[in-house]
């Protein structure tokens, strides 16, 4: 069977502020320990060889800020649902941090589902790598209350990136566990590459701390592949690797069909 996952990878989730490990600063995948540093050189030159293409600029609307703040702002649920849908129909790069974050808040905390859904589809129109790797963080870890990661989930599910959802079953295989480690482990970003499965989206937890968190973030990724394949697998890794490869050949197809039809 075909790995979705590429040895090169010994961490899934990181930041320039994160702890992982046991009390010797060592990381532990699977039961296993290995040195932090070795980690870390491993991933960024992992991710480092998978760095995308660099994309044309492209100036956003001069209406961005006034979109922006009905986004934020507006009272009435219909407002901010058409402010996103607005945004969903532009094109612009590089993506402003604030619009990253706010279409990250919008997607997660909302209360109304229209105006989630709204705000994930944005986030896939715009390709914000950014909200990406937030809402990736927050699908699984186990300090978010379980009302927004299942929103995260449910958002990823409608960004429909194979890249987003394959690194989420990655971790399912990963037995990532923290500890009440010492030493911060120094790592920008981890990349997933694989030349059968390609899996090259960085995913980052900007400003969370995992350090004394005992539980395996392999339960939470659990959790949050049940949201986003609405099935339930269980946590044997191998499933959901099926499933995430039967799946992607689906979106392959209906991607090259969408194609054409434009």
């Amino acid at each position: 069977m075909k790995r979705i996952y590429g040895v090169a990878c010994g961490l899934l989730v990181a930041s320039a502020s994160l702890a992982f490990g046991a009390d010797d600063g060592a990381v532990v995948i699977q039961g296993k320990e290995a040195p932090a540093k070795a980690q870390t050189q491993a991933v960024n030159t992992a991710a480092q060889a998978a760095a995308p293409a660099a994309k044309t600029p492209v100036a956003p609307p001069k209406d961005l800020p006034e979109t922006l703040k009905a986004v934020k702002e507006a009272k009435d649920s219909k407002d901010r649902e058409n402010a996103l849908k607005k945004l969903q129909e532009t094109h612009f790069y590089p993506i402003p941090k604030e619009v990253s974050a706010q279409l990250f808040k919008s997607a997660l905390d909302d209360k109304d589902e229209d105006v989630r859904k709204a705000a994930s589809l944005a986030i896939k129109n715009l390709e914000d790598d950014d909200a990406k790797k937030f809402l990736a963080g927050a699908a699984v870890h186990p300090k978010i209350d379980e009302t927004r990661r299942k929103h995260a989930a449910q958002a990823i599910r409608h960004v429909d990136d194979p890249g987003l959802i394959g690194a989420i079953v990655t971790m399912v295989s990963y037995d990532i566990r923290t500890g009440t480690a010492t030493e911060n482990v120094p790592v920008r970003f981890a990349t997933i590459s694989n030349p059968a499965v390609p899996i090259n989206l960085p995913i980052e937890l900007p400003d969370i701390e995992l350090r004394s968190v005992s539980t395996s973030l392999a339960t939470y990724a659990v959790i949050a592949l049940k949201e986003i394949a609405r099935r339930d697998l269980g946590g044997d890794p191998k499933a959901w690797e099926k499933w995430f490869n039967d799946w992607k050949q689906v979106h392959d197809v209906r991607m090259a069909q969408e194609a054409k039809g434009k």
